[in-house]
């Protein structure tokens, strides 16, 4: 599993200040909509200058019915020049989509070369809905602001890929038992994000730690009670 990320700038309300350092933030606020799992909204903590505006443009123009005429596409590099200072300086913020699992996603060996791994990752079309639904609450939540997606397309986080261990307590039906041990190898424990069941709308880093101190909680009773 990966994250479905949506980088959009917004830009302050007028006569708003906009040049004082910047801060992280972070809204749950359409995490749960209408029965459906979106995920967090985070600022990236950084200005949307020249080139985060050209590529937003390019997206666009590859989804128009003017990519055809190629020549049009040099262009689009005068367009920040002129939007930038009359819209003013823009924050860039980042929808992160959780990701469900499927098992046709997978890591799988390669028969080619026996050495290597290769993964098989598909978009199901129940993400491409909810990333649809996800977009559409993003733009009503910030419907009083000025806003431009980057990315028109599905664009995958791949710095934060989860699951691919499944666990539980049927070895028959999962690769770890509950607290993340290999069924059948008695001394290899995994404690990474491959055990998660979802990959979560937020960064997984902090639920690796917790899971990761819960693991070794375990591990030190299991090695008391044996001594």
């Amino acid at each position: 599993m990966f994250h479905l990320s949506e980088m959009l700038a917004i830009w302050p309300g007028r006569g708003a200040r906009s040049d004082a350092p910047s801060r992280a933030l972070s809204l749950r606020d359409l995490y749960h909509v209408q029965g459906q799992r979106f995920g967090l909204i985070q600022s990236m903590g950084i200005d949307a200058g020249y080139g985060e505006v050209l590529y937003a443009l390019n997206q666009m123009f590859e989804q128009s019915s003017l990519r055809r005429l190629r020549p049009l596409r040099h262009g689009l590099r005068l367009l920040p020049y002129g939007i930038l200072p009359i819209l003013g300086p823009a924050k860039i913020f980042v929808g992160v989509l959780e990701d469900l699992p499927y098992s046709e996603n997978r890591v799988l060996c390669d028969p080619a070369h026996p050495d290597r791994l290769r993964f098989q990752y598909q978009l199901h079309d129940e993400l491409l809905n909810r990333r649809t639904a996800f977009r559409k609450e993003m733009k009503s939540a910030f419907r009083a602001h000025r806003r431009i997606f980057f990315s028109q397309m599905p664009t995958l986080n791949f710095a934060h890929p989860c699951g691919t261990l499944r666990f539980g307590d049927d070895a028959r039906k999962s690769v770890l038992d509950r607290n993340c041990r290999v069924h059948g190898i008695d001394n290899l424990i995994v404690a990474d994000s491959s055990f998660m069941p979802t990959s979560n709308g937020c960064n997984p880093s902090l639920t690796i730690a917790a899971n990761a101190y819960r693991v070794a909680d375990r591990l030190i009773d299991r090695i008391r009670h044996a001594a």
